[in-house]
């Protein structure tokens, strides 16, 4: 968790003097069983136990993606962020997989 709050600090601060970048920003809220709260232009898949693949539906480029896990310590593992989608997988601090409610954020690079 701890890497997680700070890459997620470091790079909110980097969003913060752009309104347009603000603008384009997505997010949402995943439950630990891989489905979404609300709406937004995004899909989401649970392919396994921990990995959450998150599908951008509005996005022509490769998205910054931040992660902020909701409940037991977790880490992220495996992160992988490819053309509109972003991919992460957490673990337990004793490294197994595990499913646990998530925020997410993603802008396109500018």
């Amino acid at each position: 968790m701890k890497r997680s709050i700070i890459a997620f600090t470091a790079a909110a601060l980097s969003f913060a003097g752009s309104a347009a970048l603000a603008d384009s920003l997505t997010t949402g809220i995943i439950n630990a069983d891989g489905t979404k709260q609300g709406s937004g232009p995004f899909t989401v898949s649970h392919p396994s136990a921990g990995r959450y693949v998150i599908t951008l539906t509005s996005y022509t480029g490769v998205p910054v993606c931040l992660f902020n896990a909701i409940g037991p310590l977790t880490d992220v593992v495996g992160l992988g962020i490819n053309t509109k989608i972003c991919d992460v997988t957490f673990v337990n601090k004793k490294g197994k997989p595990t499913d646990t409610l998530l925020v997410f954020f993603a802008a396109p690079r500018s």
